[in-house]
């Protein structure tokens, strides 16, 4: 199964991106902050942008499913550089293969 990316929530926090360029973003990204040109085959993604400026990531890899991640924009609204920070997370989160996926601790980055 090829790699999936789709995005819920309110598009119109990050102004001037479509579902399409959030997902180009965020998987170019992640795929960098894994240390290779492309993702894991089975990895499922889910992008949800909230109206108060947080955009949380869903994975889900070979039946295993990650904890939530999340960046929020305290004072102000989200930004494509907020992209970048979530997939950074996502990658640690998949690299992380000491542990049972189940066990391990939400992610939960807050902008300035």
């Amino acid at each position: 199964m090829a790699s999936t990316c789709k995005v819920t929530g309110s598009l119109a926090t990050l102004p001037g991106m479509d579902a399409a360029a959030i997902c180009n973003r965020f998987e170019r990204n992640l795929a960098a902050g894994l240390g290779d040109n492309r993702l894991p085959q089975d990895l499922a993604i889910t992008l949800t942008l909230h109206p108060r400026g947080a955009i949380d990531a869903r994975l889900t890899r070979a039946g295993e499913t990650y904890p939530v991640i999340s960046v929020d924009a305290l004072d102000r609204a989200l930004r494509a550089d907020d992209l970048d920070r979530l997939a950074s997370a996502a990658a640690q989160a998949l690299s992380d293969t000491s542990s049972d996926p189940s066990s391990r601790s939400a992610a939960h980055l807050k902008g300035t």
